[in-house]
């Protein structure tokens, strides 16, 4: 499955399926996720309710638009930009592109990171946590 986006001015980018995604792109954001979430998930739930909590620091900041990078690494597999897709050139681009890609590609951020539950088949080499 891949997705065509349309990006401002007739570019466009085409996004892989995150269960496409090659490993070596993939890991990076699985990493920074589990850095950055608590914090970012402290600041978001303070926000939704209304109550004093933490604010983002800047290196939290940081982290998130770093992971945004990735993730949009990890899932545009072509774009019509002359440069090749890496963290570094993504910043690169137009900033209205830059934008409609981050609102894409967020949307498929959970879909790259791997699922770390317990396997509840009895086969399962390991037991759930708890038996």
């Amino acid at each position: 499955m891949s997705t065509k986006v349309d990006l401002p001015d007739g570019a466009w980018a085409l996004l892989r399926d995150p269960a496409k995604a090659p490993e070596r792109l993939r890991r990076p954001v699985t990493n920074l996720a589990a850095k950055v979430h608590p914090e970012i998930m402290a600041a978001i739930a303070a926000e939704e309710s209304g109550t004093d909590g933490p604010d983002l620091t800047a290196d939290a900041l940081a982290g998130f638009q770093t992971l945004n990078d990735l993730v949009m690494v990890a899932v545009v597999a072509e774009w019509s930009f002359d440069q090749a897709i890496t963290p570094e050139t993504v910043g690169d681009i137009p900033g209205d592109a830059y934008d409609v890609l981050r609102r894409e590609t967020a949307k498929l951020v959970t879909a790259l990171i791997p699922d770390f539950s317990p396997n509840p088949d009895p086969a399962s080499p390991t037991p759930p946590s708890g038996a």
